[in-house]
């Protein structure tokens, strides 16, 4: 007896089997099988009813690429040159302010009206125009509810989606979006353009006038200060070179006058006293002088002998003797008279050589430090009109790309695949509602 009462009491904690909760589960399982598949029928069943009765949702996609900057087809230095406003361009902000223009009211109005979506009363759940004409605000608004931007991680693509019950207008929605997209970008861009043309334009005229301003003072200046046509810097090495001249010139004859000035100083030595102190230079290069000097020598000898002999100052042959040394010396005083003469007036030839050349070495120095105060106020004209030119065909330049581009109507916006007919519906998700 004590062993059934034990056999209808629950085990004792710990002593329980691993397979009694899954035998317990199958046996209730086992006896209450009948609600267990009607629930699974019921629910079945009402799933389907539900997604056969829910309206079906399509959606067309189409894929476009996104550049920072239009395609360049200019091909000169300026164009294929790195961009310095690339640098402030943060790529993510870019993206991102697309993702919002898509979806903005003017580019989905455009839509809108691209396939007259206001008179499309189907799209707005109704069998018959409303007493009230939809307006283009509305039309908006409900588009804008249907259109999402989905982005391409790691790359310039975003696929533009549009949401309807209608898959053909679910695609021509979609076909509309990126056609307004496309166009409110590119007007904007050549937009943007024409106004780059138009301030370009004006600031061309502001330079050329500046330009003519800066070559009327250039050529002003020229005529005032009476400058040659040629350029002031070979007017400037001109000026040089003359200077140099002039001063080798004066230096020859400053040389010139300090040998006229010693000549005269060594001839002056030459005295009564002392007619035989004739420099070597005179004696070479005066043969008459050399001639008297050694007459001169010859008689002043024979007198000499003759008072070594004893011959007294009465005797003839020393009074013939006296009056030969008295002759000589006196031609030849008077010879070195002639000569010092001579190069006195050499002298006085050379003095005023001298201060000629010296006024012309002083003009031309004087011209030069003129030109080259001039030539300080010539350059700063000319680096004017110099920059002033470089800034007019600068700009001359980039209005002509400015207004190329604008002609050429680039987009920096492509469809990198076109929107397609969608052939199964995104809502509802039958078989994923029935799973569960």
């Amino acid at each position: 007896m004590p062993d059934d009462l034990n056999s209808h009491l629950p085990p004792a904690p710990g002593t329980e089997s691993p397979l009694a909760g899954v035998v317990s589960f199958l046996r209730t399982l086992r006896k209450h099988w009948s609600i267990v598949v009607a629930c699974v029928v019921l629910s079945f069943g009402a799933t389907m009813i539900y997604s056969k009765s829910v309206r079906r949702i399509y959606q067309s996609s189409s894929m476009i690429e996104m550049n920072s900057r239009a395609p360049q087809f200019l091909d000169n230095a300026s164009s294929s040159s790195f961009d310095v406003s690339a640098l402030f361009i943060d790529p993510m902000e870019f993206y991102q302010t697309q993702y919002k223009i898509i979806t903005s009211t003017p580019v989905l109005k455009a839509a809108a009206e691209r396939v007259s979506l206001q008179t499309d009363y189907n799209y707005f759940g109704l069998t018959q125009p409303p007493e009230q004409p939809i307006s283009a605000e509305q039309a908006t608004a409900a588009l804008a509810a249907n259109v999402t931007v989905e982005p391409v991680k790691g790359s310039r693509l975003a696929n533009i989606k549009v949401s309807d019950f209608d898959p053909k207008r679910a695609k021509r929605l979609c076909d509309a979006v990126v056609g307004a997209y496309l166009d409110q970008n590119l007007e904007a861009g050549v937009n943007s353009s024409a106004d780059a043309v138009a301030w370009l334009a004006g600031q061309i005229d502001h330079i050329k006038t500046d330009l003519d301003q800066d070559e009327n003072a250039l050529y002003d200046f020229k005529q005032k200060n009476e400058l040659p046509s040629i350029s002031i810097n070979d007017s400037s090495n001109m000026l040089r070179l003359e200077m140099q001249e002039y001063d080798t010139v004066l230096t020859h004859t400053r040389t010139r006058k300090a040998e006229l000035l010693a000549r005269r100083s060594q001839l002056a030595e030459v005295t009564a006293d002392n007619p035989d102190a004739e420099p070597s230079s005179e004696l070479l290069a005066n043969p008459t002088l050399q001639s008297l000097r050694a007459q001169y020598r010859t008689a002043f000898q024979q007198k000499e002998a003759l008072e070594a002999e004893g011959k007294g100052e009465n005797h003839p042959l020393m009074k013939e003797a006296v009056q030969r040394v008295a002759s000589s010396k006196a031609a030849l005083l008077t010879e070195v008279a002639n000569v010092e003469a001579a190069v006195v007036r050499d002298l006085a030839v050379i003095e005023k050589q001298e201060q000629a050349e010296a006024a012309m070495f002083n003009a031309s120095r004087r011209a030069a430090v003129d030109l080259n105060m001039k030539e300080i106020e010539f350059h700063r004209l000319d680096r004017s009109r110099e920059q002033n030119e470089k800034l007019y065909g600068l700009l001359l330049g980039r209005m002509k790309e400015a207004d190329l581009a604008r002609m050429m109507r680039a987009n920096n916006l492509r469809v990198v695949e076109a929107a397609t007919l969608p052939g199964a519906p995104i809502y509802p998700k039958v078989s994923l509602n029935i799973a569960l």
